[in-house]
């Protein structure tokens, strides 16, 4: 699920306006709406294409934010599920 790249870097496609990346995240927002992870990456993409619409930002610099930040949601997710593991069940 967060391995799902919206913005691919080095690239000038702006997937942004792209209604089948913009479906597949609203899709995936739906099916999981109280993971916090997901909603923050969903929150954080639609500021970079805020961005990027504005001029603020070029394409290429919004998938370099978005790709390092999806990446700190994975590595989170995976201590998370470390965690869960190694929890002693009670």
């Amino acid at each position: 699920m967060l391995l799902s790249l919206p913005l691919a870097a080095e690239t000038t496609e702006n997937l942004c306006q792209d209604p089948t990346a913009n479906r597949e995240w609203a899709e995936r927002l739906a099916a999981h709406p109280n993971d916090p992870l997901l909603t923050h990456l969903f929150a954080f993409r639609q500021n970079l294409c805020w961005m990027t619409d504005q001029g603020l930002l070029t394409v290429d610099q919004a998938a370099d934010l978005f790709e390092k930040e999806r990446d700190k949601a994975i590595e989170k997710r995976q201590r998370e599920n470390m965690q869960r593991r190694s929890d002693p069940v009670l």
